[in-house]
């Protein structure tokens, strides 16, 4: 059995992520190189994950044992073998870089079975916006959209 999927799922969390050294050689100028692996609790791994991104690059940045004090960016090689990167910058702050896409509208029974699932975890009927799916390295990603209407009933945007 994989050890991460083993760990995600102990963590209970809605993602984990994993780093290890990358046998990939970087080819940017004082930079470092990772293999970045994402699970969910139950036993999916993911493309990627923008907030797990974040915190590795802090950590790696942040703690002196990762890397040394010249290194201004970390590849981080995926799972889609997409190569994302994190860039120091002034006073502390670093940036990643991650890739766009563009979401297609979900099939309309798609759409009918989640927009079901997002009424009920409200306990009302909704107005949902958009249902979609993004596209290359974001197939398995799916966005909900919905707005607070005039006179309702107070509730948060989703994407």
């Amino acid at each position: 059995m994989d050890l991460p999927l083993e760990i995600a799922e102990n963590f209970n969390q809605p993602i984990t992520a994993f780093l290890s050294s990358s046998s990939v050689p970087t080819t940017t100028q004082n930079a470092v190189a990772f293999d970045a692996r994402f699970f969910t609790a139950h036993r999916q791994e993911l493309p990627l994950c923008g907030h797990g991104l974040l915190a590795a690059s802090k950590v790696i940045f942040g703690d002196g044992s990762f890397v040394n004090e010249s290194t201004e960016v970390i590849e981080f090689n995926t799972l889609t073998h997409v190569t994302l990167s994190a860039r120091k910058r002034e006073n502390g702050f670093f940036e990643i870089e991650l890739p766009t896409t563009i979401i297609r509208e979900l099939p309309p029974d798609k759409t009918a079975r989640i927009s079901k699932l997002v009424h009920r975890a409200f306990g009302r009927e909704l107005t949902v916006n958009f249902i979609g799916t993004g596209g290359e390295v974001f197939e398995i990603c799916e966005s909900v959209r919905m707005y607070k209407r005039p006179g309702a009933h107070s509730y948060s945007k989703m994407d």
